[in-house]
């Protein structure tokens, strides 16, 4: 016997409901699971960055209340931002915007990584009023 029209109409809803209902658990457990932790974080200028004087930054990453820090770019004036998550399996993924507290310079930082266990890799972009864009790439381990 073969479902109805309206029995399988039913099933589908069901089953997209349920997949959206997924999906969002996993966003949300993601998000959780980066709270309440730090991580060592080193990044390295691309060659045009440090032609222009960037440095290689030491870095650490606090992840708490929903807002994400960089210490270092705290100590530059960056205020915390809010972060959202992307999950697949086995690893995490976010892009974070982050910009100063005095607005005077416009100066913007954007956080790219991907989390995979306890290792972090990614890019960071400092957008700079003075000297246009500095580049570097992004290591790090879970503390």
């Amino acid at each position: 016997m073969q479902p109805s029209k309206t029995q399988r109409i039913i099933i589908l809803s069901v089953m997209v409901f349920a997949s959206v209902v997924l999906v969002r658990a996993g966003v949300e457990d993601a998000s959780k699971s980066l709270d309440g932790t730090k991580w060592k974080i080193k990044a390295v200028p691309d060659k045009a960055t440090a032609d222009k004087g960037g440095k290689v930054i030491e870095d650490e990453w606090v992840f708490a209340g929903g807002k994400f820090i960089s210490t270092a770019m705290a100590r530059e004036g960056f205020k915390p931002a809010t972060y959202r998550l992307e999950t697949e399996p086995g690893e995490i993924e976010f892009e974070i915007e982050q910009s100063k507290a005095v607005k005077a310079t416009n100066d913007v930082v954007i956080w790219t990584a991907t989390i995979q266990g306890t290792n972090a890799t990614g890019g960071l972009q400092w957008k700079k009023k003075v000297n246009g864009d500095f580049l570097y790439d992004v290591t790090g381990t879970k503390k």
